[in-house]
């Protein structure tokens, strides 16, 4: 996962996958547990350790067909973090399927 800046209204993370239909990116904010559960932390609050099958969960957007490199801008829709717009970076870095 990578975050490029945040500021107060908005975060940036680096796609991990563009295809004709999704973008995809790691969750800065969520992890998902092995039981499908989603956390705001990836250390189990009562013991602090970490839970070992957390994983940063991964949200879509839609991509309307466009592979080139660019930054799009999307609202949240994480349960953890829903406040903040989310400008997804597609570049070189992103994988690409057509």
């Amino acid at each position: 996962m990578t975050i490029h800046h945040e500021d107060a209204n908005n975060i940036y993370v680096q796609a991990t996958l563009v295809d004709r239909i999704h973008i995809h990116y790691e969750c800065p904010f969520c992890w998902k547990l092995k039981n499908g559960r989603i956390v705001d932390n990836p250390f189990n609050k009562k013991t602090k350790r970490l839970y070992m099958s957390a994983t940063p969960n991964k949200h879509f957007h839609g991509s309307a067909g466009d592979l080139s490199n660019r930054t799009e801008h999307r609202l949240s829709h994480c349960l953890v973090n829903s406040e903040k717009g989310v400008f997804i970076v597609i570049n070189e870095n992103t994988k690409k399927l057509n």
